[in-house]
């Protein structure tokens, strides 16, 4: 069956909450602790630090939607599907979200000339001698992101605004925000539609399990990419 959040205020302190703490460990979590461990740069270690602080988040979330709320982490019980829904929906969403990509790109080119991310490529340099981060990375992205903005956020923007349309667009484009500071249009556009995306069939189909797998993919194979075809050196 089906939950909903039962303290309208307590959810939204906490989707302010979780969020600002999210954008001040992407925006600032990096230089904060280059200035506190007084390295040269950004490097692997460094970059593993800013990951585990987005566990800690999500396990402070986790904490506050149980004890303050007092209500279920997740308000809408993953429903269960047979294994072949799983894997057609991971492939579907794989192939639009590709697709989406290549047109978005195309899209740009014909209006500004933009190149790849320098920051995704600084990150390329000790991913290249590191997969075991890479792998990291991704896990942390499509566990972590997806129990916060799909799980967590989107059914109790729903509530508060009795409107599941205002709640994937609000969703959609704080998710974009977050990936902001790699720096080009590209990194907001693909994941405000990622975003979108998700968060539509999030609420069709009540199934976290597979965005979190797909969101997964979806990393592991971009980064994987930047890092060995894009990567200088």
């Amino acid at each position: 069956m089906t939950t909903t959040p039962k303290k309208p205020a307590a959810s939204l302190i906490g989707v302010a909450g979780v969020y600002l703490l999210l954008a001040l460990i992407v925006f600032y979590g990096g230089p904060l602790l280059l200035t506190i461990s007084r390295s040269a740069g950004t490097n692997g270690w460094l970059f593993f630090q800013t990951r585990i602080m987005i566990w800690a988040v999500l396990a402070l979330l986790y904490l506050y939607a149980t004890r303050v709320e007092k209500q279920p982490f997740l308000p809408w019980p993953d429903k269960k599907y047979k294994p072949l829904f799983y894997a057609g929906s991971t492939f579907i969403l794989l192939v639009i979200i590709f697709i989406a990509a290549g047109i978005i790109k195309v899209i740009l080119l014909g209006f500004i000339h933009e190149q790849i991310s320098h920051k995704l490529l600084e990150y390329a340099g000790f991913f290249k001698h590191n997969i075991p981060l890479l792998i990291f990375t991704a896990l942390t992205a499509g566990v972590t992101e997806e129990l916060i903005f799909r799980g967590y956020m989107q059914p109790r923007l729903e509530k508060a605004f009795n409107s599941p349309v205002i709640a994937v667009i609000i969703t959609a484009f704080l998710f974009g925000v977050l990936h902001s500071p790699y720096g080009t249009l590209i990194q907001f556009l693909n994941p405000l539609f990622i975003g979108a995306l998700f968060s539509v069939f999030y609420w069709k189909y009540r199934n976290i399990k597979i965005l979190i797998l797909c969101h997964f993919l979806v990393d592991i194979l971009s980064l994987l990419a930047v890092t060995f075809y894009h990567s200088k050196g």
